[in-house]
């Protein structure tokens, strides 16, 4: 993991020789009641680390990476869906793993009402994790957003925004981030005051189970870069949707993933067993623009096995195990395939200018050939 300090100015940098600036961006990081029951021990003790077993050097590959909590850490007694609360373990499971920055703001952000708002955001604190989407208020909304991410001369604006919280209202002075208009355009112009090149938003948006974006996706994806944000990154269907790199004849660049699907939970229905992720390099070219490279996706997919009566998730990037020997159940290898199979060829048919990163087993690193 790199090392990573934030100053008053709610300004993130790191501590890197590169000249560049590389993010990966992960899904949905849920929290089922089989996943809780299972990561607990038999003194009461919870284990989320072996989550992250394969993933070490993936997610530890780049400057930045970055995904949606999609749970709140309210404290005990720990739940599920529908009212997620998950314990303290998996944050720092999360934080050990290499994961340098969560988003907040998505539909299960006030499920413990406002306490369980507050005491994520203060634990996330005391793990020194950025984090970005519900506030406790509007000072430190004003303070902390948006967050800005600095490397080498390269600065990047995050925003986060929900289209809802299911339908339980957030009560003041507690903030989550929402679609809306006014809201997004004040927070835009505020953006442009801050000398970024880039701008990212991550939405929290669409319908769920579908394959590809709906109406509502495509109204707010195009407004947003309508407005001045470069960068789209979606969640919420729990299903991979298509990626696009947009280039116009000047060369000015947009790019967008309409849904990232999960990073783990427990759903194991077809499409929902597994996510993508997207990865991409800023540098700054002989003009002096921040331009976009080496952008493609990782596709990974949720092992569950049994070990010594328990389960045991693992999250597999799905290049790296099919060149490992993993002793998968007939069961698993069939799903695990079926995942591939889905999702590669629908990113394959729709994608947009964004391939699929390989998995090198020598060198344990990823690249686009």
């Amino acid at each position: 993991m790199n090392e990573v300090n934030i100053n008053k100015d709610s300004i993130v940098e790191i501590k890197a020789k590169t000249k560049e600036m590389s993010f990966l961006f992960m899904g949905d990081f849920m929290m089922h009641d089989a996943q809780i029951n299972s990561a607990k021990d038999s003194v009461g003790n919870y284990d989320y680390n072996h989550y992250f077993d394969y993933t070490k050097s993936l997610i530890n590959s780049v400057d930045f990476s970055i995904a949606n909590l999609e749970v709140t850490l309210a404290g005990a007694p720990y739940s599920g869906y529908p009212r997620f609360c998950a314990p303290d373990e998996y944050a720092i499971a999360i934080q050990n793993a290499g994961i340098d920055i969560l988003t907040t703001a998505n539909n299960h952000s006030n499920d413990k009402g406002s306490s369980g708002l507050v005491r994520t955001i203060n634990y996330l604190d005391s793990l020194n994790i950025p984090h970005l989407g519900t506030y406790k208020d509007s000072d430190e909304r004003e303070n902390k957003y948006p967050l800005i991410v600095e490397k080498d001369g390269i600065r990047v604006a995050l925003l986060n925004y929900t289209y809802g919280t299911n339908g339980v209202s957030t009560k003041p002075p507690h903030i989550v981030n929402m679609i809306n208009e006014e809201l997004m355009l004040e927070d835009l112009e505020k953006v442009q005051n801050m000398n970024v090149d880039k701008i990212i938003a991550i939405a929290h948006w669409g319908t769920e189970y579908l394959s590809f974006p709906d109406k509502y996706q495509k109204k707010w994806g195009e407004w947003l870069f309508e407005h001045g944000v470069d960068v789209v990154i979606g969640g919420h269907p729990h299903w991979v949707q298509p990626m696009e790199l947009r280039t116009d004849s000047v060369g000015y660049e947009q790019l967008v993933v309409w849904s990232l699907g999960n990073i783990i939970s427990n759903q194991r229905r077809e499409h929902t067993d597994g996510g993508s992720s997207l990865q991409f390099t800023l540098f700054r070219d002989s003009l002096n623009n921040v331009r976009f490279k080496d952008v493609g996706y990782h596709l990974h997919w949720v092992w569950v096995r049994e070990e010594k009566g328990q389960k045991k998730y693992h999250i597999l990037p799905v290049t790296k195990a099919e060149q490992l020997d993993l002793n998968l159940s007939e069961q698993s290898r069939s799903k695990l395939n079926l995942f591939i199979n889905n999702e590669r060829t629908l990113y394959n048919a729709h994608n947009l200018a964004v391939p699929e990163y390989q998995y090198n087993k020598d060198k344990d690193t990823y690249s686009i050939e």
